[in-house]
């Protein structure tokens, strides 16, 4: 039997013995050529920086339109608050003032003893529905 001896293989993936010189070479041809491939990340590296910076001031924007929203809401609902007690208080008036017309209506008698009375209740019946003319409540108050 014949011994066999490795064959010659030039694939260059094939791990190869180099000498200190095709080394240094070696060294020198990746020196060259690092600073293209730094330099390229570099490159990508401010384009990955300018699209973060890019997506950060979109997002402080929206934080900033989300902040006024809520504002302006939170002002709607305290406006909308505001406008219906003012509206249910003036409901709760009305009764007072139904109740002072009637009680003009009744003491239109032509008595001497009335009169005082009556120009008491008349004031106070002006004074409330002035109040609520201030308020700019109109509903359920007659013209005239």
């Amino acid at each position: 039997m014949a011994e066999q001896k490795p064959e010659h293989n030039d694939d260059p993936t094939e791990t190869q013995s180099t000498t200190p010189a095709e080394e240094e070479q070696v060294e020198v041809t990746e020196a060259a050529t690092a600073p293209e491939d730094a330099e390229l990340t570099l490159e990508e590296e401010v384009e990955r920086l300018e699209a973060d910076l890019a997506e950060a001031k979109d997002a402080a924007l929206r934080a900033q339109a989300d902040a006024a929203n809520v504002q302006r809401r939170a002002e709607q609902d305290v406006e909308k608050a505001r406008k219906f007690a003012l509206e249910r208080f003036c409901n709760e008036l009305l009764p007072v003032v139904d109740n002072l017309e009637r009680a003009l209506e009744a003491a239109e008698a032509d008595e001497e003893i009335l009169k005082p009375i009556t120009e008491g209740v008349e004031l106070t019946l002006k004074s409330f529905l002035d109040a609520l003319q201030k308020l700019q409540y109109r509903a359920g108050i007659p013209a005239g």
